[in-house]
């Protein structure tokens, strides 16, 4: 694939009401396996969303640090960037991106998850830069690997 997904791991606070302000930002409704995904065209638009996570999902300075760099590098390469947010059930779990398609003003993203068999939780936020800036909006859903068990 042209661009790669990058992916950050870090710890949130997170529960209802964390997942009510995510679904309220996300480009596509948060469900039947669709994750948070949201199009920023602007590195000022993502500053400003940054902050909004900071508020409402207390992520540390180190994980707004490291985010600000590889977006700061996505943003003088690409035109946009797609932010996921999945909260995995097993810290073990992989992420894959599988395809990428753009229609319109729009990317659909598709991801495959390898279940991992660890008991701790995960809470990955994936960047994805855009060569175009003609895409406003997202979605991204993720299937599950099949079980070798």
């Amino acid at each position: 694939m042209e661009n790669e997904l990058r992916i950050i791991r870090t710890h949130v606070s997170f529960g209802e009401e964390q997942f009510t302000f995510l679904n309220s930002c996300s480009d596509h409704p948060i469900e039947n396996d669709y994750i948070f995904s949201k199009v920023f065209t602007a590195e000022s638009e993502l500053e400003d969303f940054l902050l909004l996570l900071q508020k409402h999902l207390s992520v540390s300075d180190a994980f707004l640090e490291e985010t600000r760099q590889i977006c700061s590098d996505f943003f003088s390469k690409q035109h946009s960037l797609v932010l996921l947010f999945s909260d995995e059930r097993s810290g073990s779990n992989r992420l894959t991106l599988t395809q990428a398609v753009v229609s319109g003003d729009r990317i659909h993203l598709e991801l495959e998850r390898e279940r991992g068999l660890t008991m701790d939780m995960a809470y990955l936020f994936l960047f994805y830069p855009l060569n175009s800036g003609s895409v406003h909006t997202s979605s991204a859903h993720i299937t599950n690997q099949p079980s070798l068990f």
